[in-house]
């Protein structure tokens, strides 16, 4: 199991070696305990085998679950998730992943033991407090990744009646813990929306879309002010976007909408179709990404607006939307006398917004190829001040912002579905160590793992970017090792 949200840095963290058995009358075996040492090993493969050692020990040769160990392991495993020492954080949450994909009923008592052990108690110093949410994050990432909420799921109508429901009050806490995170660290927000999308999105898939308005309860999203953006966030438009993709994917595929009736308004109503509440969206998506340090990830709602944009509905026309929307991120991403600050995020709000774009189009199968061209042309005609600074900056190699400018250029041709291997812009000068002439040449492959991205576009499509590149002034005098990669696309 893969867990992407392992960016947190290492600080120290109390042990709790004595507070793990508490409660249990006697020890497990040796080599049992051995294997949460392992867990927290530098080495991938030792972690793993650790992992599946402990799955292992808990299962009887009955088939049932050792009852006494599996309540020591899950303590042991959930505090173990929020040590910062070495790979802690992945191996117990592995750990615990494997322990729910073999046990997935256990997930019951599983959620209010997490709630319990990283709770936010008064009095916890800020670093106990960081380790405690980055803790809950990995668990409720090993839940995720080892499906068990999907297992009380079934594909077929028939079955569904027969089975075994979630119980309420676990989903509830499960999304209230989620909203925690959220609410607790800024820079937790983005691995917070991701989770909670992920999760309502296995339901869905499982026949489990009733049990979305428990996960969403305690977000309270028909409370946020989204039609002026005032009140709201822009992670929580996001969500409200990737819920009402996932509203219309099901509706769609001929699913019961009378189970989704408790749904939230602002997702069953599609509140961003109106073009006021959009437009303030998507200025607030902007601002958001200027502002954005550079270390840290994109906004979480720029894919999932992007594949609500993308999709064919009745509520909107996104042909018609598409001049405003990108006149709106051309704007406020690009504003008139920008400082270099302004300007080198800028370029990479310009890249990650066509990468986005692209990643969308991939995801999601209900967007047609029309849609998606029509959208990557209109980005490359109607982005004219961010483009006219990006061929004015590539340009002039002693510039401040030429670092960050080659950088966007080099995502922009990559997003297109061509690899940059050399980039450099320098000219020969009289210096010993300039690069010769075969320095020069560029060098450009097609990403063969992106098939998807290239079918994206036609022929007519592609001369219609190139006749738009060449539109704006200073894409003609920017070097042709450059230009060519263009070509190329």
């Amino acid at each position: 199991h893969l867990f992407r949200f392992s960016h947190s840095q290492s600080i120290g963290f109390p042990a709790r070696a004595a507070a793990d058995l508490e409660g249990h009358s006697q020890m497990p075996e040796d080599n049992f305990l051995q294997q949460f040492h392992n867990l927290a090993g530098p080495g991938n493969e030792v972690r793993c085998k650790a992992a599946i050692a402990v799955r292992r020990t808990l299962a009887l040769e009955t088939g049932k679950v050792d009852g006494e160990n599996l309540k020591y392991a899950i303590k042991r495993l959930v505090r173990g998730v929020q040590s910062s020492r070495q790979c802690a954080r992945q191996g117990f949450a592995l750990a615990l992943a494997e322990i729910l994909a073999a046990f997935p009923q256990e997930i019951v008592g599983i959620v209010p033991v997490i709630s319990k052990l990283t709770e936010l108690q008064a009095g916890l110093k800020a670093s106990e407090q960081k380790e405690r949410l980055l803790g809950r994050l990995f668990a409720y990432a090993a839940i995720r990744e080892s499906r068990c909420l999907c297992k009380f799921g079934v594909d077929s109508v028939e079955e569904r009646e027969n089975n075994k429901k979630l119980p309420k009050g676990m989903i509830v806490e499960l999304g209230r813990g989620l909203y925690d995170i959220y609410a607790a660290r800024s820079y937790l927000r983005i691995a917070a929306s991701h989770l909670l999308t992920d999760i309502c999105n296995d339901l869905c898939d499982h026949g489990l879309a009733s049990e979305v308005p428990n996960m969403l309860q305690s977000w309270a999203l028909d409370g946020n002010d989204l039609r002026n953006m005032d009140g709201a966030d822009v992670h929580v438009g996001g969500i409200v976007l990737a819920m009402r993709a996932l509203y219309n994917k099901l509706e769609q595929s001929g699913y019961n909408m009378s189970m989704l009736t408790c749904w939230p308004a602002c997702i069953k109503h599609d509140v961003f179709a109106n073009v006021t509440v959009l437009e303030k969206f998507v200025r607030s998506l902007a601002n958001d990404m200027s502002s954005a340090a550079l270390g840290d990830a994109i906004p979480f709602a720029v894919v999932p607006f992007f594949r609500w944009w993308l999709r064919v509905s009745d509520t909107r026309d996104a042909p018609r939307l598409q001049g405003c929307v990108w006149h709106i991120f051309d704007d406020a991403l690009f504003p008139e006398k920008a400082p270099h600050a302004t300007q080198i995020h800028g370029f990479r709000a310009l890249a990650e917004i066509m990468v986005c774009l692209c990643t969308a189009a991939k995801q999601d199968s209900s967007i047609t190829q029309k849609t998606v061209q029509g959208a990557i042309v209109c980005f490359f005609e109607q982005m004219s001040r961010g483009l006219k600074l990006l061929f004015r900056t590539l340009t002039w190699p002693r510039s401040q912002t030429h670092t960050a400018a080659v950088h966007a250029h080099t995502r922009l041709v990559a997003a297109l579905g061509a690899t940059v291997f050399n980039t450099s812009t320098m000219s020969r000068s009289r210096d010993k160590f300039a690069p010769n002439s075969d320095d020069l040449k560029p060098k450009v492959e097609f990403d063969s793992e992106s098939p998807k991205v290239l079918q994206l576009l036609s022929d007519s499509a592609r001369l219609s970017i190139l006749e738009a590149l060449q539109q704006h002034q200073g894409f003609g005098t920017i070097p042709n090792s450059l230009q060519r990669h263009w070509h190329q696309v």
